[in-house]
């Protein structure tokens, strides 16, 4: 009786390990520094635009929002030329980042995908990408999140 317990628990160890092999082998190394956070603001594809985000506390619970500043001469100006309105909590999984055509990417665990295009230099219209799905995730975020965008 001892050897047949021995040998389902030898059984269910090598099931356990190649599993975690096997999920060990599928990680992608993923450069993040193209992610916006509070000390790492990120400049545009263009280079044209910086995203810097702020972080705001609501009834005790930390969220983020971004604002957009406008680069001249290659330094980002004093006041932000687009501001968020949207808070987005902090506790859940949260990406900010750049788009193609300079748009904003924001994935939020929380409240979903949406994506900022820029209108004029001051204008930025928000999508949400569940009801707006037809323009391409960018790379980065197909990455970080490929259960959710790929099909895209």
């Amino acid at each position: 009786m001892k050897i047949r317990n021995i040998l389902f628990i030898l059984i269910i160890l090598s099931i356990l390990s190649y599993g975690y092999q096997k999920s060990n082998n599928n990680s992608i190394n993923i450069d993040t520094k193209d992610l916006a956070t509070v000390s790492y603001p990120v400049t545009s594809p263009s280079g044209k635009y910086q995203l810097v985000i702020k972080e705001e506390i609501v009834d005790g619970t930390k969220h983020n929002k971004f604002d957009i500043f406008k680069i001249s001469d290659g330094k980002p100006g004093t006041s932000a030329i687009f501001s968020s309105k949207v808070l987005f909590r902090t506790r859940d999984t949260l990406y900010f980042l750049w788009g193609d055509n300079d748009s904003v990417w924001v994935y939020s665990g929380d409240l979903g995908t949406f994506f900022w295009e820029r209108a004029a230099d001051k204008t930025w219209k928000k999508h949400d990408y569940t009801e707006d799905n037809k323009v391409p995730v960018p790379a980065l975020l197909k990455k970080l999140k490929p259960e959710y965008f790929n099909d895209n």
